[in-house]
């Protein structure tokens, strides 16, 4: 419990819930995991929708709505799906184990998720960079020269 305090507060949090989960529930989640990564070590990184996460916040401000499986989508090849998944989801006070992938995110959320730790990684492209973030949400691969941008008259 200790490490979990030291990596993240969320993950100490996370085991507090996830010990009232029933035996059948913990074997599901377990499996879940399994099934998304594999063999491969699992990391856990803890996010907060907001300054941390520039992309996803500017987004929604923009009005726009994104859902937590658009943060589970490879930058590179959208059609793919990155080796993490949401183990917990708080919305101020509510804490939701194993969230749905269509909860729409606002400013303020946080979210725990756990995955290979190259696929968190690429993780971050969406949550940090506009295009990529784009791309997954819309299928619009948006060329980012400025002479590409001027000519097709692309925003950023």
């Amino acid at each position: 419990k200790i490490l979990s305090h030291l990596r993240t507060p969320m993950l100490a949090e996370y085991f507090d819930h996830a010990l009232t989960l029933s035996e059948v529930d913990a074997r599901e989640l377990i499996q879940r995991i399994q099934h998304t990564v594999g063999d491969d070590p699992v990391e856990c990184v803890a996010i907060e929708i907001g300054v941390d996460t520039p992309a996803v916040m500017r987004w929604i401000e923009e009005g726009r709505s994104i859902a937590i499986r658009s943060l589970l989508k490879s930058p590179s090849d959208r059609r793919h799906q990155l080796k993490c998944l949401p183990l917990m989801f708080k919305r101020g006070d509510h804490v939701d184990i194993e969230p749905g992938e269509l909860t729409d995110l606002e400013l303020g959320d946080h979210i725990l998720f756990c995955g290979v730790h190259e696929e968190l990684l690429k993780q971050t492209w969406l949550l940090d960079n506009d295009r990529s973030l784009r791309y997954v949400l819309t299928g619009d691969d948006v060329g980012h020269s400025v002479l590409y941008r001027i000519l097709n008259g692309v925003d950023s």
